[in-house]
C-alpha cells in the first residue's frame, strides 16, 4: 500500500495549533514535495497489516458487522496507525528529525491516507512514466551491486525490500 500523508493540511493544522515554528522546519528538512507523491511505509504490505493485527487484535461484537462495514473500520484504523506511529518513525529514520518529530503533534485522521493498489501496478506505472521522459532513446540503466550473506538473499520479501528501498529511492 501506498502512504499519502496530506502535507498541506497537516501543516495548516500545525499552524492552527500554534505551532507554525514546527511546521517551517518540517519544510526545511524534509522534501515535501516526495511526501505529497505518498511514500511506501510498509514492504511487502501484508507484513505490515500482520504488525498492526499484532498489536491491534479485532475488538469483540465484529462478527455481527456486514464485512465491508468492518474492512472500512479496520482500514482506518490501520491508516490511524500508520499515520501516528510508523510515519513518525520513518521521518526519524530517513531523515534524522527525532528531537522535531519527537516534540511534534503526530498527524491523523484526515492527513492520512493509505491506497492499497496492487505494488506491482503501482511498478509499471512508475516504469512507463520514467520511460516516457526519454523521447530521444532507451532509458538509462542502472546496475546495483548487492554484497552479503546468501541466507536470507533468496526470499522474495528480500528482493522487494532491495527494489522498493534501495533501486526506487534511486529513481532507477
Amino acid at each position: 500500500g501506498v502512504f499519502h500523508l496530506r502535507v498541506d493540511q497537516y501543516l495548516e493544522q500545525l499552524h492552527l495549533w500554534g505551532r507554525a515554528g514546527y511546521a517551517r522546519r518540517l519544510g526545511q528538512r524534509v522534501p515535501l514535495e516526495l511526501l505529497r507523491k505518498g511514500i511506501v511505509l510498509c514492504i511487502p504490505y501484508n507484513l505490515c497489516e500482520e504488525e498492526f493485527d499484532k498489536h491491534h487484535p479485532a475488538p469483540a461484537g465484529l462478527e455481527a458487522r456486514a464485512q465491508d462495514e468492518v474492512r472500512a473500520l479496520r482500514q482506518q484504523a490501520l491508516e490511524n496507525w500508520l499515520c501516528r506511529v510508523m510515519l513518525p518513525i520513518f521521518l526519524w529514520k530517513a531523515f534524522g528529525l527525532y528531537n522535531l518529530i519527537s516534540r511534534m503533534p503526530a498527524p491523523y485522521g484526515d492527513h492520512c491516507k493509505v491506497d492499497l493498489d496492487d505494488i506491482g501496478d503501482l511498478w509499471q506505472k512508475q516504469e512507463r512514466a520514467a520511460v516516457s521522459r526519454f523521447t530521444e532513446g532507451a532509458a538509462p540503466s542502472i546496475a546495483i551491486c548487492v554484497r552479503g550473506g546468501t541466507r536470507t538473499f533468496s526470499t522474495p520479501a528480500v528482493h522487494e525490500s532491495l527494489r522498493d528501498n534501495v533501486v526506487r529511492s534511486l529513481n532507477a
